[in-house]
């Protein structure tokens, strides 16, 4: 076994913090390994380290810092790991469950149409009862079949297990610099990037692009900023539309362009304020870290991804967390389907 992967299993055996990590499209895995079980946590993104932050933001962001950890890092090239079948029973859904979320989409709608917003993200969440044996070989499961993808395993003995793959940046910075993206409508991946994506995805799109435009431009002391034209981005088995944003600032303040994007459209909505009380409201249970952000926090440069498709693995089950934008023209039966197409693509790897 290779020498990171063994101090994860050795820091999950004696119930010490941990965090091991690989970037979009390199074999480099890094990980933190804490020296003691505090929970830390973070509100001025100044203590370096890895950060581990929720959805709601009145919640801790925790954060495992630099100077209390061993830093480790090692290539690995990973060889494919077997995937299930996806006709295996953890495919299957309950009728509450489905009418509950359509219920929930069709609500979501109902509001758009009144004016309360433009766009709103609702998800939902699975509980599989399955014991994992082996987290670390999970992790690597993932890994391997998301090579494109910030993949990671996030360990506190005070919370739980996290592990996911996410395709999306919230924000790049170096020095001046930051780069940042809009990733919003998904379709399945059929072997060709050129695609035809529908007004409904389309206007999803645009709506985040604009909303980080905006709020870039409001929040932050801008010398340059760069917009993309919207292109197709394969993330595992799916599709997304993509377009970049880069830019420079006289100062960088990291907490306060972290408090200008997140969380972002593609995962809560606009105008951010109200559709997030309504998510508060009417999701019925907390996201906890599901889209919120991690990743690296350092003095010259950082990097966070927004946690999409990730799971949180108990004693027990594994919690699986999916969901998608819901625009005016939504429709609650194809909403429904997209989630668990979502799901299916997480469960092949438990």
């Amino acid at each position: 076994m290779r020498e990171i992967l063994k101090r994860c299993q050795n820091h999950y055996n004696s119930n010490l913090p941990f965090v091991i990590y690989r970037k979009p499209n390199q074999n480099t895995f890094s990980g933190f390994f804490q020296n003691d079980d505090v929970l830390y946590a973070t509100s001025s993104y100044q203590t370096e380290g890895f950060v581990f932050a929720p959805f709601d933001s009145d919640l801790p962001t925790y954060i495992i810092p630099k100077s209390k950890s061993d830093f480790f890092e090692e290539e690995i090239n990973l060889k494919s790991h077997s995937v299930k079948n996806l006709n295996s029973v953890f495919i299957n859904h309950s009728e509450k469950e489905k009418s509950d979320h359509i219920a929930l989409i069709q609500k979501g709608i109902n509001a758009i149409n009144k004016g309360v917003f433009k766009k709103v993200v609702l998800t939902r969440k699975e509980e599989i009862t399955v014991t994992v044996q082996n987290p670390l070989d999970t992790f690597l499961s993932i890994a391997s079949q998301y090579p494109e993808a910030f993949v990671y395993y996030w360990f506190h003995p005070k919370e739980t297990i996290w592990m996911g793959a996410s395709p999306e940046s919230l924000v790049k910075t170096k020095g001046k610099l930051f780069e940042t993206m809009a990733l919003a409508g998904t379709q399945s991946f059929l072997g060709s990037l050129e695609v035809e994506w529908d007004n409904k995805e389309k206007l999803e799109h645009q709506f985040v692009v604009d909303y980080l435009v905006s709020q870039l431009q409001k929040q932050m002391d801008l010398t340059n900023l760069k917009v993309s034209e919207a292109y197709t981005k394969k993330a595992g088995s799916l599709l997304h539309l993509r377009t970049d944003l880069k830019g420079e600032v006289d100062e960088l303040n990291l907490k306060k362009l972290i408090e200008a994007l997140h969380p972002t459209p593609a995962v809560c909505g606009l105008p951010k304020k109200e559709a997030k009380l309504f998510i508060m409201e009417n999701e019925r249970y907390s996201r906890e870290f599901y889209t919120g952000f991690l990743g690296e926090l350092n003095k010259d440069q950082s990097e966070f991804f927004v946690n999409l498709r990730c799971m949180k693995v108990c004693k027990n089950t594994i919690q699986i967390f999916v969901g998608g934008g819901i625009v005016a023209d939504s429709i609650p039966d194809k909403e429904w389907k997209e989630t668990v197409l979502k799901s299916g693509i997480m469960k092949k790897i438990i």
